[in-house]
């Protein structure tokens, strides 16, 4: 015999399971003819939009009032502007959706909404003969995180490092962000970053930054240590006429301090201590590309100068500096593509006959002039590199499809050709004396499989240095990178 009451209470329990279930099923239910309602509501609002533009794309439009339900995240003046598109200009039906696009562009561009989509309304109108019609835009949208905190650590070939990122995104309802980086480890032995930057006007396409740091670092293939603390202030800006160009102009105050650790070039040693540098940067950009880790189309282009020596009585070294770089991306057939790179660089010095071993160039590594080690080109005293006052280098690389893979895979076969050199310059000679240094450059070629992540591009490349010169630190055989941006 079982025990007293054991079965009313195995019926009690299964009477809940089966009511829990019923429950769960029924929430099921309605959480499909929610998401059902919603697809078909978007589905009409869209067809009556392609409706409206294919039959009234001429039409006169008016609209009396924008709304944001969600709008408590920014400023009055801050939406004003934004909505400027939809609110200042008369429209038709054609230039509405353009004004749409614009604003939708705005807010993205200033990072300050999650979420973002428009609905139109349209009033009845009371006069059958008035062609233009009423129509009231409804703006749905969701404001970023207001803050967001960030820690972690990385171990691995006996060094180790830890940083936290903290964030303050929208402090005063107009796109106005802080950011805070602190990182310490065996390399980089301290680093602080400060960064506020904001809308100038309350505009999308005007941005003002100002930054504060603190570096110190230690460059084992130098041999040397650098600490750099200092500012910078940088406006941000691209012309309505001509978004895709975007310039840039900023000024720079560091402090720099070389210290040595192992070095033994006499370049370094006459350039211990510390100098300040005073600079102004003028730099702008095209990019066009329709990925920018690997695109198959489209160009990528961007020039930059800088004068440093704003206060000869304390700047130590003046100097003018133009470097430029470009890459276009070439579809050959639905299996393969193509990317071709070109950089080149140029350091004047000014009322001095050397330059800083800090402002000169530096190329090779993974991810530039492959087959040679980080800063492995250019020239070397007593096996330090001292770096270039000019440099060329580029790249030509074959992306293929892997076979039995998907189309749209992110994995991709690739073989390229790697070429560079950077040499000092020699102001007693003429220009063509110097620019006759790049007649031979070290190249190299190879093969390897290609990642591409959203983030960042992974790379696994085995690599044979093709022509190497005096110098050079050659890096022989399997070759791995992580970045952005590759030759």
């Amino acid at each position: 015999m079982g025990i007293p009451g054991e079965e009313s209470n195995l019926f009690n329990r299964l009477h809940v399971e089966d009511s829990n279930l019923h429950q769960d099923r029924y929430q099921k239910q309605l959480e499909a003819l929610e998401a059902d309602k919603q697809r078909i509501l978007y589905e009409q609002h869209g067809k009556y939009i392609e409706e409206l533009l294919h039959t009234s794309a001429t039409r006169n439009v008016n609209i009396p009032q924008v709304s944001i339900p969600n709008s408590g995240a920014f400023r009055a003046s801050f939406l004003e502007e934004q909505l400027k598109p939809l609110t200042e200009d008369f429209h038709t039906v054609a230039s509405l959706m353009a004004g749409i696009d614009k604003v939708g562009k705005s807010f993205s561009q200033l990072g300050v909404v999650d979420h973002l989509h428009f609905e139109l309304h349209q009033a009845p109108s009371s006069n059958p003969y008035d062609r233009s019609a009423d129509v009231f835009p409804v703006i749905h949208l969701q404001p970023v995180k207001k803050f967001f905190a960030k820690t972690g650590t990385s171990i691995g070939n006996g060094e180790g490092d830890s940083y936290i990122t903290l964030q303050y995104k929208n402090m005063f309802g107009g796109a106005e962000n802080l950011v805070v980086d602190a990182s310490t480890g065996t390399r980089t032995r301290a680093a602080y970053l400060v960064n506020f930057n904001m809308p100038v006007m309350n505009r999308a396409n005007v941005k003002f930054e100002n930054l504060v740091q603190v570096n110190s670092q230690k460059t084992e293939v130098a041999g040397y240590e650098t600490v750099l603390r200092g500012t910078s202030q940088k406006m941000f800006f691209a012309h309505p006429l001509c978004e895709l160009l975007q310039h840039e102009v900023s000024v720079e105050n560091y402090w720099r301090t070389i210290r040595n650790v192992t070095s033994l070039s006499e370049q370094v040693m006459a350039q211990l201590g510390d100098d300040l540098r005073s600079s102004v940067v003028y730099a702008c950009k095209l990019d066009t590309r329709d990925d920018p880790h690997l695109p198959t189309k489209g160009t990528y282009w961007r020039w930059g100068t800088e004068y440093s020596g704003l206060f000869p009585s304390v700047n130590k070294y003046r100097f003018v500096k133009t470097a430029t770089e470009f890459q276009t991306g070439y579809r050959i057939n639905p299996f393969v593509s193509a990317t071709l790179t070109g950089k080149l660089g140029l350091l004047v010095p000014l009322g001095q006959t050397t330059s800083c071993i800090l402002d000169r160039f530096y190329i090779g590594g993974a991810n530039d002039v492959r087959g040679f080690n980080v800063l492995g080109l250019g020239p070397k005293q007593n096996q330090t590199a001292v770096g270039g006052d000019m440099f060329l280098s580029g790249g030509l690389s074959v992306f293929s499809h892997i076979p039995r893979t998907a189309m749209d895979s992110n994995f991709k076969f690739q073989h390229f050709l790697n070429w560079g050199k950077a040499v000092p310059l020699d102001k007693s000679s003429s220009w063509q004396q110097n620019v006759r240094a790049f007649a031979t450059p070290s190249v190299s070629a190879g093969v390897g499989l290609v990642f591409n992540h959203p983030m960042a591009r992974f790379e696994a490349n085995f690599v044979v240095p093709l022509q190497v010169s005096r110098g050079d630190s050659v890096r022989k055989g399997f070759q791995f990178g992580i970045g952005m941006s590759y030759m």
